[in-house]
């Protein structure tokens, strides 16, 4: 398989982790930001509101974890895990 191949086939994705389901947020490659820091990055809040959610809709709907995925030829590799459900 080519390079270029193997690269088109890598999906990032942000996953919404709740007690009965798991939501996934497709994540385009429109998406990505270069941050002040020359470091790419993906605002969630841009993600959410592509999919007409909020963060507050997040504690409504009772999410316990976001997850960064990255989806690869068949694989799932999670990148980073945030935990939501923090009282405080």
């Amino acid at each position: 398989m080519d390079h270029i191949e193997k690269v088109l086939n890598v999906q990032y994705v942000f996953v919404l982790v709740k007690n009965d389901a798991e939501i996934e947020l497709k994540i385009d490659q429109e998406d990505f930001i270069l941050n002040a820091d020359d470091e790419l990055d993906i605002p969630l809040e841009m993600i959410l509101r592509k999919n007409h959610l909020t963060l507050h809709d997040l504690y409504t709907m009772n999410v316990q974890k976001l997850l960064f995925v990255r989806k690869d030829d068949g694989h799932s590799i999670t990148l980073k895990q945030i935990c939501l459900d923090i009282n405080l």
